[in-house]
């Protein structure tokens, strides 16, 4: 595992170390880029007069489309597309064949986050100057094709909230770019304390930087301090606590540590508190019941973080789906299976009208099982 998570680390940071530089135009952007069944997306200035309906924001992703994570990468843009609402257009960039992305596009076909080939092998390596074609990896670009933002690929949906949000500064971004170089060669070195120094210089800047959050996290954990990972999570966490995501780190500091479990309720009620997104309350509260079965604090903690968590408005029939089953396994946890059962049937109505099969089936497997229990119980 511990393997996994440097090659990984070890990715991210050579890939960001390489790339254009907040702030700058890439220049080499006119090179052709095919797009599979869409509409193109400019990766250079947009012309308003050509191109009336596109944002101010573009978000630009560049990935192999073989890679393990490509699947997941899509569906993560997608909802993030949906959740932006207009206002961020989406595109992933593949250097790899037209048959592939063909394929990437007919395993999405109702996802509307644009999917585009790089046949000259230009534009990517222009992004990602230095040579480093470490992917996949993430773009923000306004209508100059000025790159506002440039990290780790998952991080993207958040760079663009802060820049909806008057919140991406271009000076601060260039200053993390110049920081990460130093954490990645810190990372290189193996040294891990100096690694947490570096991270610390970035959270002065940023606070919870996600990237350096990650590596700091395992660099502590390399050190076989998980409360030095606890702690300096927390910090971040008080520091930006309008992203959920720190909160997803602490939990899943507490899912790999036992000896953090007593940590579990703090993280539980802070989390209940904050004003996150309804798709992140659902999440959490999802991973509560998933991995803490038979805990009193993470039923009672799920059912406190779901009151009065509405889904947002332009969730899809699948997304409700999903809702509703997680309240059923709640209803189930706290033991009633009436509710349980009404819960899951409505899910599987809601799949009904979805393409997702496989989601279906599970949806009436879990159905038949609460209703097997509820008439064992009448007997």
């Amino acid at each position: 595992m511990w393997k996994k998570i440097l090659i990984m680390c070890s990715a991210a940071a050579a890939g960001i170390a390489g790339a254009a530089v907040p702030g700058e135009i890439p220049k080499d952007v006119n090179s052709k880029v095919e797009w599979v069944k869409c509409a193109p997306m400019p990766l250079g200035k947009v012309d308003k007069e050509k191109h009336p309906h596109i944002p101010e924001l573009r978000g630009v992703v560049f990935l192999y489309t073989r890679a393990d994570e490509s699947d997941s990468m899509i569906a993560m843009l997608e909802n993030a597309r949906r959740g932006f609402n207009g206002k961020v257009l989406i595109a992933v960039v593949t250097p790899d064949n037209m048959p592939d992305a063909e394929a990437l596009q007919e395993r999405h076909r109702d996802v509307r986050v644009r999917i585009g080939v790089d046949l000259e092998r230009k534009i990517i390596p222009e992004f990602m100057r230095g040579g480093n074609m470490i992917l996949p990896a993430g773009f923000l670009l306004d209508r100059d094709g000025r790159v506002l933002w440039r990290g780790e690929a998952v991080d993207l949906p958040e760079a663009a909230g802060k820049a909806l949000a008057g919140k991406l500064d271009k000076k601060v971004q260039q200053e993390v770019f110049a920081l990460t170089d130093q954490l990645q060669r810190s990372l290189r070195e193996g040294n891990m304390v100096q690694m947490l120094r570096q991270a610390e210089r970035i959270f002065a800047v940023e606070p919870g930087n996600p990237s350096a959050l990650r590596m700091a996290v395992f660099a502590a954990e390399s050190l076989r301090n998980e409360k030095l990972a606890w702690d300096l999570t927390m910090r971040q966490l008080q520091q930006c606590g309008d992203q959920p995501r720190v909160s997803f780190t602490a939990l899943e500091l507490i899912l790999r540590h036992r000896s953090l479990r007593q940590k579990l309720p703090e993280l539980i009620r802070d989390f209940a508190k904050r004003p996150y997104l309804p798709r992140m309350r659902y999440a959490f509260a999802d991973l509560l019941l998933s991995h803490f079965q038979f805990d009193i604090d993470a039923v009672l903690g799920a059912k406190q973080i779901l009151a009065g968590t509405p889904l947002a408005l332009n969730a899809q029939p699948e997304e409700m789906a999903v809702v509703l089953a997680l309240r059923a396994r709640l209803f189930y946890a706290l033991g009633d299976l009436a509710g349980a059962e009404a819960a899951q049937a409505e899910a599987v109505q809601l799949y009904s009208r979805s393409p997702d099969r496989a989601g279906r089936q599970n949806a009436e497997k879990m159905l038949k099982f609460f209703r097997t229990l509820l008439q064992e119980a009448k007997k």
